[in-house]
């Protein structure tokens, strides 16, 4: 399991930060207050640690001397110290430190949180470096490494571009010079092109000052850097274009989810079915659409309250969730009404794949007070594969789920 370890004598900080890792991410943190403490720790927990955050004055260790060991144990480790000493800082980075803190305002303390943060997400991304002499790419993959980033580099702008395509996991492009075939801005021009690749981070590094580098950030990069190149500051740069990409991919899943349930929101899923319909013409793909309503809803609210009906609704939008697969579209199309797309669902099976589904529901038990269980069940309209339009199988889904609600609810009606 991964662990972060905390080394610091100062009890307002150590609480501070271990109290908001705890409130951020599923994931230990050990405080230790000196380094004979930490030693313990790193003897007890071999080979989990993924970060440690180090004071450098501590009662058993006054001169730092917790860096070069941590350090020994191949710990990724940051420095968070109430005195600058611009050599000290030059001397740690150098010896391997991934970071250089202070604890002198409110502002750094949230800093550290978010370097915590971003450590921790940096260890999902996996980075492409393109082009580079061996030094340079020594040194950017060196740095990468230090963040936690996992990288692989080439010296072909052609074997990037076919990597890039077989493999569409890569969180981070840096484009540096001296490639086999192509150049650090016709690279970011064709893999901007490409709309799968249109919000990557790319970072552009040149070694020629007569290279204007707002060229590159008008046609997409994230950042310009000019060899050689400073480590801090590529770093930074590194960090800055993660962050922001993060923020992007954030604002864009709030503009297509529902807030409550994080289920896909009404405007998110027409626009998305409209590529499964233009699917179903193309290549005979069949589609199905239900329509979920929970019964006597206005019942759950006025009996145990709105914050009770909220967790009905997060329950049900999860459990439909659970029971789709990635290919279908789940959305919430207001109140306690869902929808759902179904790609290639087997005509025959169909009925018992939605009877099994409202029999799930129903069996659903929500915790309330003195040992009580809130249950509900649910009705449905099921529209099975046809030519009509979406709008039309809405409309279909919408009298179906009404013929079951006013013929008994809990159940479902089926309509071509």
């Amino acid at each position: 399991m991964d662990r972060i370890l905390l080394v610091e004598d100062t009890h307002i900080f150590g609480k501070f930060i271990c109290t908001k890792i705890a409130q951020s991410h599923n994931i230990p943190i050990d405080w230790a207050l000196s380094m004979a403490e930490a030693q313990t720790y790193i003897e007890r927990y071999e080979g989990q640690y993924i970060l440690a955050l180090l004071d450098l004055g501590l009662p058993d260790a006054p001169r730092g001397e917790i860096v070069p060991y941590i350090l020994d144990q191949n710990i990724p480790a940051a420095v968070f110290t109430g005195s600058y000493n611009k050599e000290r800082k030059e001397q740690l980075l150098a010896a391997g430190i991934i970071d250089y803190i202070m604890k002198d305002s409110p502002i750094s303390l949230d800093y550290v949180i978010t370097f915590i943060d971003r450590i921790i997400k940096n260890r999902q991304i996996k980075a492409m470096v393109i082009g580079g002499d061996k030094s340079e790419q020594k040194q950017i993959m060196a740095v990468l490494n230090l963040m936690q980033i996992q990288s692989v580099s080439l010296n072909d702008e052609r074997d990037a571009l076919a990597l890039l395509n077989q493999q569409q996991n890569f969180g981070l492009i840096l484009i540096a010079g001296g490639m086999i075939t192509g150049t650090p801005f016709t690279t970011l021009t064709t893999i901007r092109g490409k709309k799968k690749f249109a919000h990557i981070p790319i970072i552009t590094i040149e070694n020629s000052d007569q290279i204007d580098g707002s060229r590159f950030l008008k046609y997409g990069a994230s950042d310009f850097l000019r060899a050689p190149i400073n480590t801090t500051d590529l770093q930074i740069r590194v960090q800055n274009s993660l962050r922001l990409y993060d923020q992007m991919q954030m604002l864009e899943f709030t503009a297509n989810h529902d807030y409550l349930t994080s289920v896909l929101n009404r405007r998110a899923f027409f626009s998305k079915a409209k590529s499964l319909f233009a699917l179903r013409d193309r290549k005979s793909v069949t589609l199905t659409l239900a329509m979920f309503d929970i019964d006597h809803f206005k019942n759950i609210n006025d009996s145990y309250g709105h914050d009770v009906g909220d967790i009905a609704i997060k329950t049900l939008a999860q459990h439909l969730k659970s029971h789709s697969r990635d290919t279908d579209l789940v959305a919430r199309f207001g109140g306690e009404e869902f929808c759902i797309l179904y790609a290639n669902m087997d005509a025959d099976a169909a009925p018992q794949i939605f009877e099994t589904l409202r029999e799930s529901v129903a069996a659903i038990k929500i915790p309330y007070k003195d040992g009580e269980d809130i249950s509900f069940s649910i009705s449905a309209g099921v529209v099975l594969a046809g030519d009509d339009d979406i709008n039309t199988m809405i409309k279909k889904a919408d009298e179906a789920l009404y013929k079951s609600k006013t013929t008994g609810r809990n159940k479902v009606t089926f309509t071509a």
